[in-house]
């Protein structure tokens, strides 16, 4: 927390967030993948994919205030939701320092992998449709590929084949040559993990 507070002299900063390491059970250090991370206004980004590692996050009250707090008829992604009004009109800054350990276990939220991919629908749709200017189409087509590419891989694993394949065309509509669309759907076709 120390590192933190300084950083909120430049007024136009909302939020301040950082890195983080996964521990297991007994705390050892595990295998960490890490999102790209942005700093400045982010908006565009962060609609792709929420990489503000919740527990690294600091701000403002009066800045949470202002966006108007967390939306609690969300049941997951409610930081995604504040974020992304937070965005519209305030800077965030990333540090590169460890400022969180966060422990792995199977009873985690981000396990409820469905749950969570269905809020992420909703609250896009709400946020985009409540702040109309706040990100190009681009970005827009990018979140929107990146959503479904999401679920589409999700529901393959759940053995949804339909159901996937159905997300897969929504990605290829959004975004034809979106890479990571097309790496997954070759995972598939070679019978590889996804």
């Amino acid at each position: 927390l120390a590192l933190q507070p300084p950083h909120f002299q430049d007024e136009t900063i909302g939020v301040v967030y950082g890195n983080f390491q996964f521990i297991d059970g007994e705390g050892r250090p595990i295998a960490t993948d890490r999102p790209a991370t942005y700093s400045g206004r982010i908006t565009g980004q962060l609609l792709v994919d929420n990489f503000i590692h919740f527990p690294t996050a600091l701000v403002k009250r009066e800045i949470i205030e202002e966006a108007g707090g967390f939306d609690e008829s969300l049941s997951m992604g409610i930081d995604f939701d504040l974020w992304l009004r937070i965005s519209v009109d305030h800077d965030f800054l990333y540090l590169p320092d460890i400022l969180v350990d966060y422990r792995i276990w199977e009873g985690q939220m981000s396990h409820r992998t469905g749950e969570r991919l269905d809020n992420a629908f909703r609250l896009m749709r709400r946020f985009l449709d409540d702040h109309p200017g706040s990100v190009g189409a681009s970005d827009r087509r990018r979140a929107w590929a990146h959503t479904y590419v999401s679920r589409g891989l999700w529901r393959t694993r759940q053995g949804e084949r339909g159901a996937a394949a159905s997300d897969f065309v929504k990605a290829f509509f959004q975004r034809p040559y979106d890479r990571r669309l097309l790496a997954s759907i070759a995972k598939i076709l070679l019978g590889r993990p996804v």
